[in-house]
């Protein structure tokens, strides 16, 4: 789990520096949605090797956090980093061992 817990913050960081996140208006790629209690929930956008980014904060993002897990759960959070410029986190999964 540690050897795991580096990289994955690396590529946070890398993610971020690079931009996989382009917050223009045309290319916003995260989606909301309501739920049952019509709140919202953000759907993440996948970068790719287990990185999803969370464009949310707050309760808003601990809802659409809770709905990814319940909607994979052959996924579990291996880390999390809350992203300064973009007011968001980015979070890793990986598949969980059988």
């Amino acid at each position: 789990m540690k050897k795991l817990l580096l990289p994955a913050i690396i590529i946070c960081c890398l993610l971020a520096v690079f931009g996989c996140f382009d917050k223009s208006a045309d290319s916003k790629q995260a989606m909301f949605v309501s739920d049952q209690k019509n709140q919202a929930i953000v759907q993440p956008v996948d970068c790719g090797h287990g990185v999803y980014y969370f464009d949310a904060t707050g309760k808003t993002f601990a809802r659409s956090l809770s709905a990814f897990i319940e909607k994979h759960p052959e996924l579990e959070m291996v880390d999390m980093e809350y992203d300064n410029n973009y007011f968001g986190f980015c979070v890793v999964f990986k598949e969980k061992a059988e």
